[in-house]
């Protein structure tokens, strides 16, 4: 028992001391597993705390970008494909600004939550900023990521999210870049780059749409990263 609260319990037997000898160890070996197990508890929750978006629930940035690069370390270890689908919101700066942040923040929940439903056990979503969202799907070549990608598009364009047809395209819409390691980038950071290429032009060429990133050299080692000063919302 730690601060009133039960947290486990001690199974004794064959003690050859005296019963109240018995009690006496039982009873401190209990405190020390109790505060034991309550610490162990805070800092698991501090570690969920300091690793998942407060808002959505799902992984941040943070720990996000910590697990792309060590599944591209594997990926590239066993010689298996991985890729990424780096996708936003449209207009949602339209939808905050007509509805309110507190409807803006539901809306965020609710495509989290449509968005795990759609996805394997093993794939890795995560909110990568604002109304921004990154999955990591291992072992996917491109083809079917993008199979992937466009499956989730067109499951948010037609979930009935609140005030949805207000929107400018008459539906909630989302636009998305694709990229496959090694084939769009040789390191978490290249990659990352190639897929946010691709969402840039998703967005100039009309939104809810998902696109693949070009393809560049290997050999040169680098991705080409478009400047976009003035957003792409």
């Amino acid at each position: 028992v730690c601060d009133e609260e039960t947290l486990g319990l001690i199974a004794v037997s064959g003690v050859n001391r005296s019963l109240e000898d018995a009690k006496a160890v039982a009873r401190f070996l209990a405190q020390m597993a109790g505060q034991a197990l309550r610490n162990a508890q805070a800092l698991s929750q501090m570690k969920n705390t300091a690793d998942v978006d407060g808002l959505t629930g799902i992984l941040n940035k943070r720990h996000l970008t910590e697990v792309l690069a060590e599944r591209v370390f594997d990926a590239q270890r066993e010689l298996t494909p991985l890729s990424v689908f780096l996708f936003d919101l449209d207009n949602f700066k339209h939808y905050n600004d007509s509805h309110g942040h507190m409807a803006g923040d539901q809306l965020l929940r609710e495509l989290t939550r449509l968005v795990s439903e759609n996805i394997r056990k093993n794939d890795i979503f995560g909110r990568f900023g604002g109304e921004e969202f990154l999955l990591v799907l291992p072992k996917t070549p491109l083809p079917h990521a993008l199979a992937v990608a466009e499956k989730i598009r067109g499951t948010i364009a037609a979930h009935p999210f609140s005030f949805a047809d207000k929107q400018p395209l008459g539906f909630l819409s989302v636009s998305g870049g694709v990229a496959e390691c090694p084939r769009d980038g040789l390191d978490s950071t290249r990659l990352m780059a190639a897929a946010d290429q691709a969402l840039y032009r998703a967005k100039h060429e009309g939104r809810n749409r998902v696109l693949p990133a070009e393809r560049f050299d290997l050999s040169e080692g680098e991705v080409v990263v478009l400047n976009n000063p003035g957003g792409r919302k």
